[in-house]
Order: structure tokens, then C-alpha cells, then sequence
């Protein structure tokens, strides 16, 4: 077998009709060994067995890495890194710096003896926003709202309501500090409620200032809303809260199926069994999932990252589990399964600080220089080799739910 990939490798080199400048500086057999491994990286992203618990760990663990160092001294996280060409992008999304926050509280939730050292990272992200958070007021209510960056005015609606979601997670892990973060969880709970609207929807933005307002939605904010609330709930019980959330439910269920909506809402719907299971709909969830798994089927042959479709669907792996036919709940867990172990072929590792790609330019081999800044991160595809935190933190986190929720075991070695 190794003999006939070994053929096939060489075949490739040569067949390239453009090979370029970084493939053509590396020696014949460093082209062959890399090209050896990105085959078997290929195979190894296409098969169907269940990566184990260790691999989990280890993902979550480089994963979670990756973000603690994108963090800058400000607290905001760097949003994109090209490691292959050490340096960073000039982007920026309020929303994916919360997120990214989100994905770090997540593993908090699951290990509260802070094993991967993030804790730390959380607080001061924590801080950030909460410095760059401004004081509105909509319809007599008063509360504050994280801006796009210190110099703005706007508020986008899925920044603040992950952030509370977050800033919830990091007191559940450490109650202790639940004093320093007291009134901006109320003043965020403001916010988001502020926002909802007649028919149960969200408002998705805010602009401090402005007597009037655009009342567009989001299919993003309206399932991040719902998730900081139902987590919010949770944290404490709230009837003006939990008013809320039976109005977004009546509403959302309601809508067109959105590939935007179906992650969070997902992650909400996990609340919602803990805070009442009569609020739960599992035609819904199972519904919408299918809807989801025909919509998301050519994925399959994508080099692309698709972290955040897998991520829904892990959250709804934890809810059909006893609830629906075993071929309906077996289908959703082979694609969770295969989803897992493709994505994790886009995680940049110390093994490979050399590797080849093979894209429209033909054969590429190249390295990255600064293993603090690439190791650990989720690459966007084979084709667009930048990571970014929004790609990260889908991943890390869908690695979370399946060991630590699915699984039901640790999502750090003990």
C-alpha cells in the first residue's frame, strides 16, 4: 500500500503543470515525504472512524492554546494570523471576539480547575469589553452595550449577548469573582432585552446616540440572543427573562430553516431542557437538523473549514439522544463523527511545521516559522491558509461538546 501512494506522490510531482516557487526550493525527497503525508492526512480526514478521547483532548488542548496566544495585552484577541507568511491580517469582527471568549468560557464550564491555563486569558478579555461597552437607552430601558471598537457607537447584538454568555461560563467557574462582573451582567441582560422586539425577534443593532433605530433582524443575533437568555436563566432564575425566552422561542420556531440561526439556536435549545422540558420541541431540532445534514452534504468534498456546521450539530447530537428513531440519531452522529475528524486535518500541529498543499498553482510546500503564533490554530481551507479566531473557536468548541456533553467525560486528561 505505502508502495502504490509512494508511486502516485511521485506521479504528482511531476505531472504538476505548475509547480511553484516554494516547491521548487525543497529537495526531491522532502517533496516526496510531505506529499506522502498530505496524502495520508487526506485518507485520514475522510475516514469514518470516531476519533478517540485522547484526540479530543488533544485538539481542545492546542486548540484552546492557539487563542490564549492570539490574546493581546489589551485583552482583544488578534482576529487573523497567516502563518505561512508570519503575519497577521488587518480584519477585525466584534461579534468573533466574543466568540472567541465564548469558546475559552466553554472549556471553563467543563474543567474547573482551569487545567489549560485560560482563565486568566478570559478575565482580561472580560475587561476588554467591558471598557469598550457604552451606556444606551431604548423605550426607558438603560443598560450598556460592547461597541465594534473604542472609537464607535455601534453595538452589534450578538457581541454583547456572547459575551454575557461567556462572562456567565467564568462564573460558574470561578463564583468567587462573581462580584466584579455583577452589574455588567445586569446591564447586558438590559441590553439584550432592550432589543427584543414585539414579535419576539431582536433588534441586531444599537447606535448609541441615534433617536431612531433599525428594527433588522438576524438570524445570528436572534439565536445568540436566545443562548445568552436561556443561559442567563439558567445562571438565575428570571421570570422577565424567561418571558423572553418563551417569546423568541413561539417566534423562531416559526421562521425559515437559515444555516445562521440553526448553530445557536442549537446551543440554546440545550438550555431550554434545563430549564423546562416542556418548553422543548424535538420535532424541531429534528427537523431542522435534517434540513440541515441535506443542506450541508457537499461539504463533504470541501477542503474547507466547516467547524461551524459540526458545531450545530453536536449540540444536536445532545438533544435527539433518546428522543428520536436510533437511524435518525445514528445518521446525525456519522456526520458529527466524520465532520470531527475532517476538520481536524486543518489544524496546524508542531509535526508539521513543513507541509504541502495542492491547489490551482499546482504543488506547494511551505513552513511556518513561529510555532507560539501557528501551532494549535484551525487553518480557513487547504486554499486559504489563514486561521482565524471565528474558525478556532468553532472547532475547539465542537470538540468540547462531543467529549464533554456527548461523551459525558473530561475534556482535559486528568
Amino acid at each position: 500500500m505505502r508502495s502504490i501512494i509512494s508511486f502516485f506522490l511521485t506521479l504528482s510531482i511531476f505531472i504538476s503543470s505548475a509547480p511553484t516557487v516554494s516547491a521548487d526550493t525543497v529537495s526531491m525527497e522532502t517533496k516526496i515525504v510531505e506529499l506522502q503525508e498530505y496524502l495520508a492526512r487526506t485518507i485520514d480526514s475522510n475516514a469514518r472512524t470516531p476519533l478517540s478521547d485522547t484526540e479530543l483532548r488533544t485538539l481542545i488542548k492546542t486548540g484552546a492554546a492557539w487563542l490564549v496566544n492570539a490574546q493581546q495585552p489589551n485583552g482583544r484577541f488578534r482576529y487573523e494570523f497567516f502563518p505561512y507568511e508570519d503575519r497577521y491580517g488587518g480584519d477585525d469582527n466584534i461579534v468573533r471576539q466574543t466568540g472567541a471568549l465564548f469558546a475559552l468560557t466553554e472549556i471553563l464550564r467543563h474543567d474547573k480547575t482551569d487545567t489549560l491555563h485560560i482563565a486568566k486569558t478570559a478575565h482580561e478579555a472580560i475587561a476588554h469589553f467591558e471598557r469598550i461597552s457604552k451606556k444606551g437607552e431604548q423605550n426607558g430601558q438603560s443598560f450598556r452595550c460592547i461597541t465594534v471598537n473604542s472609537a464607535s457607537t455601534k453595538c452589534e447584538l450578538g457581541a454583547t449577548a456572547l459575551a454575557l454568555a461567556s462572562i456567565i461560563g467564568y462564573v460558574e467557574h470561578a463564583p468567587a469573582n462573581t462580584s466584579e462582573v455583577r452589574e455588567l451582567i445586569s446591564d447586558y441582560r438590559a441590553f439584550i432585552l432592550a432589543m427584543q422586539k414585539r414579535n419576539g425577534g431582536f433588534q441586531n443593532s444599537y447606535l448609541i446616540g441615534r433617536s431612531s433605530q433599525s428594527d433588522a433582524e438576524s438570524p445570528f443575533s436572534n439565536g445568540e440572543a436566545l443562548l445568552a437568555l436561556t443561559r442567563l436563566y439558567n445562571y438565575k432564575s428570571d421570570s422577565e427573562v424567561k418571558d423572553a425566552i418563551e417569546e423568541a422561542l413561539a417566534y423562531l420556531v416559526e421562521q425559515p430553516y437559515d444555516s445562521a440561526l440553526y448553530l445557536w439556536i442549537m446551543a440554546a435549545l440545550k438550555e431550554v431542557d434545563d430549564i423546562d422540558v416542556r418548553l422543548q420541541n424535538t420535532a424541531y431540532v429534528r427537523d431542522f437538523t435534517l434540513w440541515r445534514l441535506e443542506h450541508g452534504a457537499a461539504l463533504h468534498n470541501s477542503n474547507k473549514n466547516f467547524c461551524a456546521y459540526t458545531e450545530g450539530l453536536v449540540s444536536a447530537l445532545s438533544l435527539l439522544k433518546d428522543r428520536v428513531p436510533q437511524n435518525v440519531y445514528d445518521r446525525v452522529q456519522r456526520e458529527v463523527e466524520f465532520g470531527l475528524r475532517k476538520n481536524r486535518a486543518l489544524q496546524v500541529t508542531d509535526n508539521d511545521v513543513t507541509r504541502a498543499f495542492i491547489g490551482t498553482n499546482g504543488l506547494e510546500i511551505i513552513s511556518f516559522t513561529r510555532p507560539l503564533r501557528a501551532v494549535g490554530g484551525f487553518l480557513t481551507g487547504e486554499a486559504e491558509r489563514s486561521q482565524r479566531i471565528d474558525y478556532t473557536q468553532h472547532c475547539v468548541n465542537a470538540y468540547v461538546q462531543m467529549i464533554g456533553d456527548v461523551r459525558g467525560l473530561s475534556v482535559v486528561e486528568r
